[in-house]
């Protein structure tokens, strides 16, 4: 009686953790303009700040 009430309850949360993780997956990659917008911006940081290391003059380096 307890063993078939634990395999439910294992199953049961299995499928609810399974489910959660789908959707937390769906909601990452789900497009939106707004969540575009930030992650574009997010994107382009390392390369906007790798391009203003370069150009700015540093007294380490003979130009």
């Amino acid at each position: 009686m307890w063993d078939m009430i634990v395999e439910l309850a294992n199953a049961g949360w299995n499928a609810w953790l399974l489910l959660m993780f789908v959707v937390a997956i769906a909601y990452a990659l789900w497009p939106t303009k707004a969540r575009q917008a930030q992650m574009d911006h997010a994107a382009r940081i390392p390369i906007d700040d790798d391009a203003a290391h370069r150009t700015e003059s540093r007294p380490d380096r003979l130009n």
